[in-house]
């Protein structure tokens, strides 16, 4: 997620990432936005799509994003994409200990 957004800010005049941790709602939410401009939809349906990849050739797999949406998805967490964000802006979600003891 840091390189991918490394990568996406490199050229840009205005370069930050910014991580925020919370807990909400027995959840804790971890997103992680950098200064490159919002997704198009076009882009964005595709993010988690494995072999998907804006990069040139030999940058990138594309696996990065699948990747991590079906391990988080195998640890009943999940990732999305903020689409109301006018950065980009990702959103990790991680079920507390305590949730996932009253679901078993």
């Amino acid at each position: 997620m840091i390189d991918n957004a490394i990568d996406a800010i490199k050229d840009l005049d205005e370069r930050w990432i910014k991580i925020h941790l919370s807990d909400y709602d027995s959840k804790i939410l971890l997103s992680i936005a950098d200064s490159g401009s919002k997704i198009p939809e076009d882009i964005a349906n595709k993010l988690f799509d494995p072999f998907f990849t804006t990069k040139g050739v030999g940058k990138g797999t594309g696996l990065g994003l699948s990747i991590t949406y079906n391990i988080l998805k195998e640890h009943n967490a999940s990732i999305e994409l903020d689409r109301a964000s006018e950065n980009t802006r990702f959103v990790l979600t991680f079920p507390t200990i305590e949730k996932q003891r009253k679901a078993s």
